[in-house]
C-alpha cells in the first residue's frame, strides 16, 4: 500500500501544479502536467485493483475514479471510459458508482462515438521470468531477443507456484491485454 500511496499522492501534486499553470494560461505545461498525474494515478488504481487486498475496497475505487477523471482531462476518453466501466462493472460503493456514471454521462457528452470497447486481447509471449513481486501478484517477463519487458498481473494463488517453477527459464504465457495494455495471466509453460 506505501507504494500505492505514494503514486496517488504525487500524482494529486501534479495535480494541483498543472492547475496553477491553468491558472495562469499556460496550458503546454498544464497539458504535460496532467499527462503526467494520470499516468501516475493509472498506476496506483492498477496496482490497488490487481493486489486483490479487499481491505481497501473504497480506496479501490476511489483511485480508479480518479485516474479516470485524470484520464478524460488529460485527454484519453477511451482510457477514461474503461476506468469508469471497470471500477461499475465491480459493483463500487453507491456514492462512487454516481461518480462513475456522471463519467461515462461526460465522456457520452463529448464524444460521438461508443469511446471503448470492452474486449480484452488474448495474447501469447515469450519470454524469461526476470523479476516478481508476489505481494502485488505480478511478474515480469523479458524478451531475450529485443529485450523489451513485460509487466503481467497473475492471480494471488497462482503467483508462488510460477515463481518456483519458471524462475529464470524461458517461458511462453498466454493471457489477456485490456485496452489499457495491462496483461492478465491465463496459462505459463516452458517453452519449446
Amino acid at each position: 500500500m506505501n507504494l500505492i500511496k505514494v503514486l496517488h499522492e504525487t500524482a494529486m501534486e501534479f495535480v494541483d501544479f498543472a492547475d496553477r499553470a491553468k491558472n495562469k494560461g499556460d496550458m503546454s505545461t498544464y497539458t504535460t502536467l496532467i499527462n503526467k498525474a494520470y499516468l501516475l494515478e493509472k498506476e496506483a488504481a492498477l496496482k490497488m485493483f490487481y493486489s486483490g487486498n479487499e481491505k481497501n475496497r473504497f480506496w479501490k475505487f476511489v483511485l480508479l475514479r480518479s485516474a479516470g477523471w485524470l484520464a478524460l482531462q488529460a485527454g484519453n476518453q477511451e482510457q477514461a471510459a474503461y476506468f469508469a466501466k471497470l471500477g461499475l462493472n465491480n459493483h463500487p460503493p453507491e456514492d462512487l458508482k454516481l461518480q462513475f456514471e456522471a463519467l461515462l454521462a461526460q465522456l457520452k457528452a463529448t464524444t460521438k462515438d461508443n469511446v471503448v470497447s470492452d474486449t480484452e486481447i488474448p495474447i501469447q509471449l515469450k519470454g524469461i521470468l526476470t523479476q516478481a513481486n508476489a505481494q502485488q501478484g505480478e511478474i515480469y517477463l523479458q524478451d531475450p531477443e529485443s529485450k523489451a519487458v513485460y509487466f503481467i498481473y497473475v492471480p494471488e494463488h497462482l503467483i508462488n507456484d510460477i515463481v518456483k517453477s519458471y524462475w529464470s527459464a524461458l517461458v511462453t504465457i498466454e493471457g489477456k491485454t485490456n485496452p489499457l495494455g495491462v496483461i492478465t495471466l491465463e496459462t505459463i509453460q516452458l517453452a519449446a
